[in-house]
């Protein structure tokens, strides 16, 4: 049996299929892994709530945070439960990972909270479970992180009922946070980023909190425009290209009807359009119409 097969999931036809010595091995893998969680923990005093600045007009006008059913209607997740993470900029390159290298940021805001307030109010780790490979990566390049290693045992003690409540079994580096309630208040001395000074000046009319700006989301969205004014320049070119080679055949078109015959001539001009257009297209330009 290969390494990977090992360390992947086993159904009961693969169970039956095994031999002594490959179960052997298995059932060796399975009491390593078993019950072994990696609990967030606490980078500084605060905690914070990233969202969308949509959603953010929303809290602001409700003066309090609630549990999304949009967002915790996921598998991974739990009905009533409020998230935070000790990481903003981290939480986003997790949640909008693809999002961002698509050049499009969602949560690109986010509420600063005192620490001592929601612990006041019953916020706590959240835990995630790993297996030894996953330990092995963590050692290698965070291994601060295993000073926070804990077993079900010592959880279930902790945590009683609300243990299912708060395992994940996601991205570990997301430091997650979690309030089991319906909603949550926002503090006098709660504080609110944004990423644009349009984002402020709104923001701004909705509250009297301090709004500051988030600006390493700032300076990724800049890039992100200036990214794509690369790649139209780039597209807006190379459709002005083809345009000359489309031209060129519809202008000496007895030379090339000539040369390649009418079938294969109307074909290229076809193809031609095609490429003209699809470069169009990706320089944000209206399509050509050419009636052949």
């Amino acid at each position: 049996m290969s390494e990977v097969s090992v360390l992947m999931p086993i159904s009961k036809q693969m169970l039956r299929e095994m031999t002594l010595k490959e179960l052997n091995l298995y059932n060796v893998w399975e009491e390593f892994n078993r019950g072994l969680y990696v609990k967030a923990f606490l980078e500084d005093n605060y905690l914070y709530h990233t969202t969308s600045f949509r959603r953010l007009q929303r809290i602001l006008k409700d003066g309090f945070l609630s549990s999304n059913p949009e967002h915790t209607g996921h598998t991974h997740l739990h009905e009533g439960m409020i998230c935070f993470t000790t990481d903003p900029l981290r939480h986003l390159s997790n949640v909008q990972g693809i999002g961002l290298m698509l050049g499009y940021v969602q949560f690109d805001t986010y509420i600063k909270f005192p620490f001592d307030y929601l612990k006041e109010r019953g916020v706590r780790p959240v835990f995630y479970a790993v297996d030894c490979d996953e330990l092995r990566k963590l050692s290698e390049f965070m291994p601060y992180w295993l000073q926070h290693l804990t077993t079900e045992e010592q959880l279930r003690r902790e945590y009683g009922d609300l243990f299912d409540d708060y395992r994940y079994r996601t991205w570990i580096c997301e430091n997650e946070w979690r309030i089991k309630a319906e909603r949550l208040y926002l503090p006098e001395n709660a504080e609110i980023y944004v990423s644009s000074y349009y984002q402020r000046r709104k923001i701004e009319s909705l509250t009297d909190l301090p709004v500051f700006l988030w600006r390493d989301v700032m300076r990724l969205k800049e890039e992100i425009r200036r990214r794509r004014r690369r790649e139209r320049t780039y597209w807006r070119r190379t459709a002005e290209m083809e345009e000359r080679l489309l031209n060129s055949l519809l202008n000496d078109k007895e030379r090339y009807l000539e040369a390649y015959g009418e079938k294969t001539y109307w074909k290229l001009v076809r193809n031609q359009i095609r490429a003209v257009n699809y470069c169009r297209r990706r320089a944000k330009l209206p399509p050509i119409e050419i009636h052949i």
